[in-house]
């Protein structure tokens, strides 16, 4: 995308408050938004979580929170990987 020709709206502190921007600049965003929008609805659906990957996950949230001793500190397990 081109550069974008930008204004600034500052409040009394000299902080930026607002922006202004011509309206074909906006609708190349805008479009643009709607281009990536779509990318990320594909992507999206070529990663969704198997519903037996979720089944599985949640079993396992259950058993912790029956019994959250059985976890293991981070740290400790590592190290017990490396022994």
């Amino acid at each position: 995308m081109a550069t974008l020709r930008i204004q600034y709206i500052e409040n009394n502190l000299g902080e930026k408050v607002a922006v202004i921007l011509p309206i074909d600049d906006y609708n190349k965003i805008m479009e643009r938004l709607k281009e990536l929008e779509e990318i990320l609805k594909k992507t999206h659906k070529e990663y969704e979580i198997p519903q037996v990957h979720q089944k599985l996950v949640n079993e396992r949230f259950k058993k912790v929170r029956k019994d959250p001793e059985r976890l293991k500190d981070w740290d400790k397990a590592k190290k017990d990987l490396k022994a």
